[in-house]
């Protein structure tokens, strides 16, 4: 069993669209073997599309009125 790498990407103080825009570079950066958590205060509306476009998955992990938090992945071939 492979052990992934955990980043950590908060977003959570970023005015719009900068956080899309972190969780996009991260994201073109994520290596197979790496995850990435993303703690913002809204869920990004277009995650779904964006994972969906660069083969990922997401899981989210823990959500409130002004927080949600999320686990980005590679999707397994």
């Amino acid at each position: 069993m492979t052990t992934q790498e955990e980043i950590v990407l908060d977003v959570s103080e970023m005015e719009a669209p900068l956080p899309l825009d972190a969780i996009t570079r991260c994201l073109r950066d994520l290596k197979p073997d790496q995850k990435l958590r993303v703690i913002h205060r809204m869920f990004p509306c277009v995650l779904p599309e964006l994972a969906a476009k660069m083969h990922m998955k997401y899981t989210i992990l823990a959500q409130a009125e002004y927080y949600v938090e999320l686990l980005i992945e590679h999707r397994e071939s």
